[in-house]
C-alpha cells in the first residue's frame, strides 16, 4: 500500500521535497502518526492474530499458526479470534461461518448440526443422529 506525505520541510519552513512516498509492508496499514502524518502501523498492534488488514478495525486475513503456537487464529467480524462462538463453525480457510439452522454446528450441512435452537425445546425440528428435520 502506498501514499504521499505533504512536502517535507528542512525544519526552517522551507520546502525540501514536494511528497514523500510511504510503503507498508503486507502486515500494516497506513494511518496517522503521533505527527499527524502517514506512517505504517502493524495489524497485529489492534487486532491481535491479523495478518493483512486496512485498518485498526479491518481485518482480511489472520496469521497462521507457527510452530510451538498454542492457538489456531479464525477470522470473525473482521477480527482474528481462538474460537468461534456458539452458532458458528470453522471452515477450511480458518474462517468463522453461521451454521444454518442450529444453534452450534461443526460444518456446513445439516447432518453437521450439533445443537438444535431453544436447547432442543424446537416443536417444529426432531433431532437424529446429528441430523434436524422438520418431517420423520
Amino acid at each position: 500500500m502506498e501514499l504521499y506525505n505533504p512536502a517535507v520541510e528542512n525544519g526552517n519552513g522551507v520546502a525540501i521535497a514536494d511528497k514523500v512516498k510511504i510503503t507498508c509492508a503486507t502486515n500494516e496499514w497506513i494511518g496517522l502518526g503521533t505527527d499527524s502524518k502517514a506512517a505504517c502501523n502493524k495489524c497485529e498492534v489492534n487486532l491481535p492474530g491479523c495478518e493483512l488488514c486496512s485498518n485498526a478495525n479491518t481485518c482480511f486475513k489472520c496469521r497462521p499458526s507457527a510452530p510451538g503456537d498454542f492457538v489456531t487464529w479464525k477470522l470473525f467480524l473482521s477480527r482474528c479470534v481462538e474460537k468461534c462462538p456458539p452458532g458458528y463453525y470453522t471452515n477450511a480457510n480458518n474462517e468463522c461461518m453461521a451454521c444454518d439452522g442450529c444453534s452450534e454446528c461443526t460444518g456446513a450441512l445439516a447432518t453437521d448440526c450439533t445443537l438444535l435452537p431453544g436447547d432442543f425445546a424446537n416443536a417444529n425440528y426432531m433431532y437424529f443422529k446429528n441430523t434436524t428435520s422438520s418431517a420423520c
